[in-house]
C-alpha cells in the first residue's frame, strides 16, 4: 500500500517543530490510525527494532513499533487513547485524520497533527508546559 493512502501523520516534538515551536527533536513520532498501523509497519519493515505491539501506561495505551533509520529513532503508534484519571475509562481511539493539518516543507506536503490538538493531548496527560509552548504558537496563527 502506497504511503499517500495511508491515515498517518506526524506528532510529537518534530510535528509541534515543524508548525513553529521552538523545542528539541529527538525522534520522530508517527500516528496512523488503526486501520493502517499495520500496513504502515509493513512498509518500515527492514528498519523495526521493536515490532508492533500494545503498548500501556498509566495514562496512555495504544499499538506502538519502534524502527531505527539511518540513527533515527521512529515510533510509530496507533489507536491512541488517554485517561485523565486511574479510575477513568479510555477516551475513544484517534484517527490522526480528524486532527491533520498540512505543512509545507519546500515543495513537500508533510501531513502533522495539528497544534491545538497537541496542545488538548499533552494537557491530558499532565504535560502542561509542552500544551503551553503549543497553544503560544497556535494563537499566533489565529
Amino acid at each position: 500500500m502506497p504511503l499517500d493512502d495511508l491515515d498517518w501523520a506526524l506528532t510529537g516534538s518534530l510535528g509541534a517543530r515543524l508548525q513553529g515551536v521552538d523545542v528539541e527533536v529527538h525522534d520522530v513520532d508517527i500516528q496512523a490510525s488503526e486501520r493502517d498501523v499495520v500496513a504502515a509497519a509493513s512498509l518500515l519493515e527492514e528498519f523495526t527494532t521493536s515490532p508492533l505491539h500494545e503498548w500501556i501506561s498509566d495514562r496512555m495505551r495504544s499499538q506502538f513499533a519502534r524502527f531505527s533509520i539511518d540513527g533515527v529513532e521512529v515510533e510509530l503508534m496507533a489507536g491512541m487513547q488517554k485517561r485523565t484519571s486511574t479510575d477513568a475509562g479510555w477516551s475513544e481511539p484517534v484517527s490522526p485524520c480528524e486532527h491533520r493539518v498540512i505543512v509545507l516543507l519546500d515543495d513537500l506536503e508533510v501531513p502533522v497533527l495539528s497544534l491545538e490538538y497537541g496542545a488538548r493531548a499533552y494537557e491530558e496527560i499532565g504535560r502542561h508546559e509542552r500544551a503551553a509552548q503549543m497553544r503560544a504558537v497556535a494563537g499566533q496563527y489565529k
